[in-house]
């Protein structure tokens, strides 16, 4: 007998649940199912040249540089001069 795969087991115990009415423990199942089907994008460095200064002006970042910042990924930042 062929053993499932932890995904399949949770989709399984998922569809149980909402089937049963139990929508707060499918939708727990599903988060859990989602690291299997939508792997997280990999962090890249984010690198800013400043000229001549050694203060960073958040204003001036995109909000995926801000995100970064925030979620504890830093940032390379390289200051010219």
């Amino acid at each position: 007998m062929k053993k499932p795969t932890p995904l399949k087991v949770l989709l399984t115990v998922m569809h149980r649940k909402w089937e049963a009415g139990d929508l707060d423990g499918a939708a727990s199942l599903a988060r859990s199912a989602a690291a299997f089907v939508h792997p997280r994008a990999k962090a890249k460095p984010i690198r800013r040249r400043m000229a001549q200064r050694d203060t960073l002006d958040l204003g001036q970042l995109t909000d995926a540089e801000l995100d970064a910042f925030r979620d504890g990924e830093g940032a390379a930042v390289e200051v010219a001069g």
